[in-house]
């Protein structure tokens, strides 16, 4: 909560804000919402514990656990994309799709407009891996939170791509950017669930 706090008066005491198309903006942004991530996974698993959920123990499901902390990873790394991709589309908009397009191959846009094709190849690789390790993970026949979790993950990774399509065809207007972002936050609450559930049920030796 602190560095949260820090990185969003930084924004506004360095004068990152407005108009600013500095790559300085784009890597406090990137920071900012790694943190915000971190700070609902803290969140996350502190309302499962005090609801009752078992301890999680990476060590003992090491090769259970790679997968989902890929995932995990996965999501932030779409998300560090997407803060960039939504800079650009607020600093530089466009009337079309055809000229975003263009824009986005142009060698004289900026960077962050170059650079923002990089979320949407991201998201789709990332998502699929997603559905993938989701699908994949072993849980407890009784684990509720868990199959919840997984069914979550695998709803809101659709969703969200959907939504991204949806953000591209609108030219990225502020409300659908903010929704946007909501169902990603929903997501990495789903994967960091679905990730202390999978973490705590027995494992045979072999798994």
């Amino acid at each position: 909560m602190v560095t949260e706090a820090g990185l969003g008066a930084g924004l506004v005491l360095f004068r990152l804000v407005a108009d600013n198309p500095s790559m300085a903006r784009a890597m406090a942004m990137i920071s900012h919402l790694a943190n915000t991530f971190l700070l609902i996974g803290s969140i996350t698993l502190t309302a499962h514990w005090l609801s009752g959920g078992a301890d999680v123990s990476i060590r003992r499901h090491w090769r259970r656990a790679r997968g989902l902390m890929l995932g995990l990873a996965g999501i932030v790394a779409i998300g560090k994309s997407g803060a960039v991709a939504a800079l650009g589309d607020t600093l530089y908009p466009v009337t079309s799709m055809a000229e975003g397009f263009a824009a986005d191959l142009s060698p004289t846009s900026n960077l962050l407009i170059r650079l923002r094709v990089l979320h949407p190849a991201l998201a789709m690789l990332i998502g699929a891996g997603l559905v993938a390790v989701a699908l994949r993970t072993r849980l407890a026949p009784t684990d509720r939170v868990g199959f919840g979790a997984r069914r979550a993950v695998v709803t809101l990774v659709v969703l969200e791509i959907a939504a991204g399509f949806l953000n591209l065809w609108l030219l990225a207007p502020v409300g659908m950017q903010i929704a946007h972002l909501l169902v990603a936050d929903l997501l990495w609450i789903a994967m960091v669930l679905l990730t202390a559930a999978a973490l705590t049920t027995p494992v045979s030796s072999s798994s």
